[in-house]
Parts: structure tokens; C-alpha cells; sequence
């Protein structure tokens, strides 16, 4: 009989009054100690969750999950237990951790736990993530809303198994990027705010998985094109990507090239850079121009090119300071009159 088995017997005789919530807790926290699955083990936390007994036994278990277990997805998982269920007592055990952790996944969970739960111990809390954070930014040379979302970047990739911790060869890929592109800045850092940014998850991934040739791309003209050819030929599929939507934290970006992510979706918040001018969402699986980009009132380039968009929105005859959109690889028949002056096919 599986683990999860067990724990969905123990869900139905809760259900049916066989056993009380305290049995069903002591039976989950035995399940979780003896099981080999990381993805059982994060089940089991979330049902123990919902028979949970706010004692000190309890609370001293997730604390020694939070400090020391191996898996930082079940560390992240006790410390939002902890954080909600036990605000006052856990303090002092999470403020060693915001000082000490190293995993991106655990450090997101943490900003992102601490800024949702408004209460004195959330507001104590924070003053060590803004310090944290302030770090961060320090080694990057940007600002702390900026660095937040770098940190979310750096989650997506520990999620991918790319990356495991913070550390300086972090700080070295980033400091490297502001390095690449004779042409195009794929980073680029003016008075500590990001002005530039060429995120693709596949291309920077390749650049993580063998930084000893991040020196060596510097001298490529055509860095895109040696980037996809090498992306092809060898790594296997990166999914689940995303834009964070912590992308508004860059609030003096005004060139934002998102090429050949493969999204979706792309976030309303990036709606809320206000001071962009160029957007580049080529090569995505966009199935409509999102319509809050009508907010960019002073965006100049949009390049939705290799989507799958079949109609223009009339938002765009409003979009006074558009001078060039690029459409051509898109299923659009029909092209509005308003368009003519501006459109690069």
C-alpha cells in the first residue's frame, strides 16, 4: 500500500468519525518521517495542515523541518505553516533562516509569505527580508524592488533544477550579462535601475548550465542566433516558464525583449511600466495582444511576430506613440486601415 493511500484511509476515517483530528495528526507526522517521496512528504505537511494541533511538540517539528531538511520546497512548505499558523513563536527561528537560507525557492516563499500576512510579527519579519534584499541588490548593483524580482527569476530556475543557491556564481551570471550583446544589452544597469532587459529563459539557461563560456560569447555579433543554435542542439525542453509578475518592480525599464519564451500568458503587471518604449514579444504562443498594454502610453516598438494572434484590437489606434508594430507569422487575415503607417510585416 502507497503512502498517499494511507493518507487519503486516514482523511475518510477523520471524515467518518473513526479517529480524532489529534490520531490523524500523529499518524500523518509518522507518515511524513518514514516517507522517501519529496512529493509525499509535501503532501503529507499540507493535509497535517488541516489537523493541526497549535502545541509546542508541533511547532518544534516544522521548526526542525524549516532549519534542517535536505528539500527546500519542504522547508518553503514549513515555513508557511509556520508563518501563519505560529507568527509569534516562530520569529526567532525565521529570522536565522532569512539570514542563512541560500535556496531562491525558500527566500521567494519567504517575501512572499511575510508581505501577504499583515500582523506585528510579519511587520518584524520584514525589516530582515528588506535587509536581505538590500543585499542582493547591493551585489547586482540595483534596487531592492528590482532584486525581487530577480529573486523570482532565480525561483523559476531552482524549480527547473538549474540552480540551487544564492551564492556568488548568482552574482557572476548576472554582472555577466550586463556584459553580452554588441548590439543589444541583455542587462543593462544605469544609476542602479535596470533599464534594459533581454530575458529568455532558454538562452539564459544554457549560459547557467555552462558559465565557464559566458566569457567567450562576449566577442559573437550575432549572440541570439549562436544562442538558439546551441539551445537546439543541446538541452532538453524547459517548461512550465513564466514572466513573474513582479516584472512591475522594474519601474525605469524602457526595453523589454521577452523573444522566444514560448508564453502564453504575459502578466497584467507588465501593463504598469510606464516607462517603456520598446517590447519585443516574438516567437511566444500568444493568442491575443493583451489589451492592458494599451496602458504603455509612451511604448514606441511592439513586435509580436511568430504568435498566434488572429485580430488587432482597436486599443492600438489609441496608442498615439506607436511608430512600429511588427505582425508577420500570426494568423491575422484582415488588417485595420489605422494600421498602415506603422506596421512592419
Amino acid at each position: 500500500m502507497n503512502d498517499l493511500k494511507n493518507l487519503e484511509e486516514i482523511r475518510q476515517q477523520v471524515q467518518n468519525g473513526g479517529i480524532s483530528k489529534i490520531r490523524a495528526s500523529e499518524l500523518i507526522i509518522s507518515l511524513f518521517e518514514g516517507a522517501q517521496s519529496h512529493k509525499a512528504r509535501i503532501e503529507y505537511l499540507r493535509t497535517f495542515r488541516k489537523y493541526l494541533q497549535n502545541d509546542l511538540k508541533t511547532f518544534k517539528l516544522l521548526e526542525n523541518v524549516l532549519i534542517s531538511d535536505q528539500n527546500p520546497r519542504i522547508r518553503a512548505e514549513a515555513a508557511e505553516i509556520l508563518v501563519q499558523e505560529f507568527p509569534e513563536r516562530s520569529i526567532k527561528s525565521l529570522k536565522w533562516v532569512i539570514n542563512k537560507e541560500k535556496s531562491p525557492i525558500v527566500l521567494q516563499k519567504l517575501v512572499s509569505l511575510v508581505n501577504k500576512n499583515l500582523n506585528s510579527a510579519s511587520a518584524d519579519l520584514q525589516k530582515y527580508i528588506d535587509r536581505r534584499l538590500e543585499f542582493f541588490a547591493e551585489q547586482l548593483k540595483i534596487n531592492e524592488k528590482e532584486a525581487k524580482f530577480i529573486l523570482d527569476v532565480e525561483k523559476i530556475f531552482a524549480d527547473a533544477k538549474i540552480v540551487s543557491e544564492i551564492d556568488d556564481n548568482t552574482y557572476e551570471f548576472y554582472k555577466g550579462l550586463q556584459k553580452l550583446g554588441i548590439n543589444d544589452s541583455w542587462l543593462l544597469v544605469q544609476n542602479n535601475q535596470i533599464v534594459e532587459l533581454k530575458l529568455n529563459f532558454y538562452k539564459w539557461r544554457f549560459i547557467r548550465k555552462y558559465p565557464g563560456q559566458l566569457s567567450s560569447l562576449k566577442k559573437y555579433r550575432d549572440l541570439d542566433l549562436l544562442l538558439s543554435l546551441l539551445v537546439q542542439m543541446g538541452l532538453e525542453s524547459f517548461n512550465n516558464t513564466y514572466l513573474p509578475s513582479s516584472i512591475e518592480n522594474l519601474e525605469n525599464l524602457k526595453k523589454l525583449d521577452l523573444s522566444q519564451n514560448y508564453f502564453n500568458t504575459i502578466p497584467i503587471s507588465l501593463g504598469r511600466l510606464k516607462k517603456l518604449e520598446y517590447l519585443d514579444l516574438s516567437y511566444n504562443n500568444l493568442e491575443a495582444i493583451p489589451n492592458f498594454l494599451s496602458n504603455l502610453e509612451i511604448l514606441q516598438h511592439l513586435d509580436i511576430r511568430f504568435n498566434n494572434i488572429e485580430t488587432i484590437p482597436e486599443f492600438l489606434k489609441d496608442m498615439t506613440s506607436l511608430r512600429s508594430l511588427r505582425i508577420i507569422g500570426n494568423k491575422i487575415r484582415n488588417l485595420p486601415e489605422f494600421l498602415e503607417p506603422i506596421i512592419l510585416k
